[in-house]
């Protein structure tokens, strides 16, 4: 909750997944998204339209939080998946309809959260082209 956001509106709404039925429902929706019924929990982050009515601000609000998810998942030690959902509407709205969100809440990402059974050295990832220096 920490994440920068348009206006300082802190428009996301985190909805926390436990139920093994609800994931399983949700790795159904989500392609990709299989590892969803192993997982120890997800994280649903939404847009809440009534505090931002702004889609587009929403999903940088969202994607901000998001990553702060994701860091701070890494360093309690767990692992975890961003799975994709905004823009795809078919995704957004078989989660809204599993999880029967209000019309205001657009479910932006899902982030799957479980105990690594591998370690995995991160690859160097800089990219020198991709920088333009002014």
């Amino acid at each position: 909750m920490y994440a920068p956001s348009a206006r300082d509106l802190r428009s996301w709404h985190f909805y926390v997944i436990r139920k093994p039925e609800i994931l399983q429902q949700l790795s159904e929706v989500i392609p990709h998204g299989k590892m969803l019924t192993d997982a120890a929990a997800a994280i649903l982050v939404c847009g809440n339209l009534n505090i931002e009515p702004d889609e587009s601000y929403n999903v940088v609000n969202c994607c901000a939080a998001t990553q702060n998810i994701l860091l701070a998942i890494h360093e309690l030690g767990l692992g975890a998946v961003w799975l994709g959902v905004y823009p795809r509407r078919e995704r957004m709205e078989g989660i809204s309809k599993t999880l029967s969100l209000k019309e205001n809440m657009v479910p932006m990402t899902l982030v799957s959260i479980g105990y690594p059974d591998e370690t995995i050295e991160m690859p160097m990832r800089v990219e020198e082209e991709k920088v333009s220096y002014y």
